[in-house]
């Protein structure tokens, strides 16, 4: 009886090896990589800097040099790690604080003087604290449009002391949620005649009734 040989087919020459998708980064992850890349591309306190080549350089070791390879107890690792990230640290720091953009120079302003300075800097304060929430806990989503809405701000702002009829902070908005509007900035004495102005207008656009033959 004749010996079966087994057919072997050959796998198509294009054929592509399969990749696995990347995982997807969740709304936190994304929150946390974005404030861990805000202090390696711009700085930040010393504090936070120190752990954060802390962790990188420890974790960088232990990606090279793992425990199960190297035979290392629990103990015998951790000082391996300590003498890679001292060893390390400085030269990990200056390459990275070379990077970083200089300091803004600070405009000077005119000193504001009694109720006029305290309700600026009361507003400046509440500010500050809404925007440290706000990025502490919105999304992604939210905070993707904040900084859209400020980039077209910034692109048709006029100085501080120009008085332009254009409310350019609520114009962006509108815009970036696809509502094109334009607000403007009235005084109460002519509001009402502006308003009745704007109806004429509408009422002008608006189609007229076809009349009967």
């Amino acid at each position: 009886m004749p010996k079966l040989t087994p057919k072997l087919t050959p796998a198509p020459a294009n054929r592509k090896p399969q990749v696995a998708p990347e995982p997807k980064l969740s709304e936190f992850q994304e929150l946390v990589c974005e404030t861990v890349g805000d202090l390696i591309l711009r700085g930040g306190h010393e504090d936070e800097i120190n752990k954060i080549l802390d962790a990188a350089i420890g974790h960088y070791y232990r990606r090279m040099f793992p425990r199960s390879k190297m035979g290392d107890c629990p103990q015998q690792e951790t000082d391996r790690v300590n003498k890679f990230i001292e060893d390390r640290y400085d030269d990990w720091h200056r390459k990275l604080a070379r990077e970083w953009p200089a300091p803004a120079q600070v405009k000077d302003e005119p000193p504001l003087k009694g109720v006029v300075a305290r309700v600026y800097a009361t507003l400046r304060t509440d500010l500050q604290e809404r925007l440290d929430d706000f990025m502490s806990e919105a999304g992604a989503d939210d905070k993707y449009l904040l900084r859209d809405i400020l980039m077209d701000w910034e692109g048709g702002k006029l100085p501080a002391d120009y008085e332009d009829p254009e409310a350019n902070l609520a114009t962006a908005f509108m815009y970036r949620i696809n509502d094109a509007h334009t607000y403007f900035k009235v005084p109460d004495k002519i509001k009402d005649l502006v308003e009745s102005y704007i109806r004429l207008l509408l009422e002008a656009q608006e189609p007229k009734p076809q009349s009967a033959a």
